[in-house]
C-alpha cells in the first residue's frame, strides 16, 4: 500500500465514522473498522462491525446506506473525483469471539 492509498483510507475512514455516528444509540452501536482504498483510489471497502439487540435489521439499514455515504463524502472530499463506496459487514472479530469461547471451553 503506497502512501497516498494509506492517506486516502485513513481519510476515509473518519468521515465513515462521522457518517455512521447518526445511527448509533445507547442499544446499537456501529464501529468502522478499516477502509480499504484501491491503489488507484477509485473505489473504497469500508469494513463496519454492528453489535446490538436489533443487529440483522441494523446490517441491513447499514448496507443501503452506500450511496448517501458517498454523497457525505463528496461533501468532505476536495478530490478531483469522489470514490465508488462498498459496504461490508466485518464478520472477523466474532468468529475469533466464538473461536477464544470454544478454546476457553476446552
Amino acid at each position: 500500500m503506497n502512501i497516498r492509498q494509506e492517506k486516502l483510507s485513513a481519510l476515509l475512514h473518519g468521515y465513515a465514522a462521522e457518517f455512521f455516528e447518526e445511527f448509533a444509540n445507547e442499544k446499537n452501536l456501529i464501529t468502522v473498522v478499516s477502509c480499504d482504498a484501491a491503489p488507484d483510489g477509485k473505489s473504497v471497502t469500508v469494513w463496519l462491525t454492528v453489535h446490538g439487540p436489533d443487529k440483522e435489521v441494523l446490517e441491513t439499514a447499514v448496507l443501503r446506506k452506500a450511496s448517501a455515504l458517498r454523497k457525505y463524502m463528496a461533501s468532505k472530499l476536495k478530490n478531483r473525483y469522489v470514490p465508488f463506496v462498498r459496504v461490508e459487514i466485518d464478520t472477523g472479530n466474532e468468529q475469533a469471539h466464538y473461536l477464544t469461547k470454544l478454546i476457553e471451553s476446552e
